[in-house]
């Protein structure tokens, strides 16, 4: 799942270095596999910035399950959130801020920050 590593550009404006930082945390009981964590800044059109994270690890048949999360934000800017799932729905949706977002069984999450003048990148 390329949308989960952390390691891409997309969401960063021209003159930002990539912010994301990507980690391994160990696995707990009954847990199939260590879970990896990502968080950084996303940033809009207009150059304004969200900060979000987000946790997955495989769901043992093809998918994702984990948590994400926008937590830091400009005024003017929002965070719109994409998940699309195994049976191949596509979620797409305004994210509240503060809210924790659960999934399980998600082949991607992507989020982007918005302004007035549209949308960033979608990481």
């Amino acid at each position: 799942m390329t949308a989960l590593t952390g390691a891409g550009t997309a969401g960063a404006t021209p003159g930002h270095a990539n912010p994301w930082k990507t980690t391994t945390m160990a696995g707990g009981s009954g847990q199939p596999s260590p879970k990896a964590r990502a968080e950084g800044e996303l940033w809009s059109p207009k150059g304004l910035n969200v900060g979000v994270w987000k946790t997955w690890n495989s769901d043992g048949h093809g998918g994702y399950s984990g948590q994400f999360q926008w937590v830091k934000s400009d005024n003017g800017v929002w965070v719109q959130m994409r998940i699309t799932w195994e049976s191949g729905r596509l979620e797409q949706k305004n994210m509240t801020f503060g809210k924790l977002y659960s999934y399980n069984g998600a082949y991607d999450v992507y989020m982007r920050a918005c302004d007035s003048s549209g949308c960033g990148g979608w990481w």
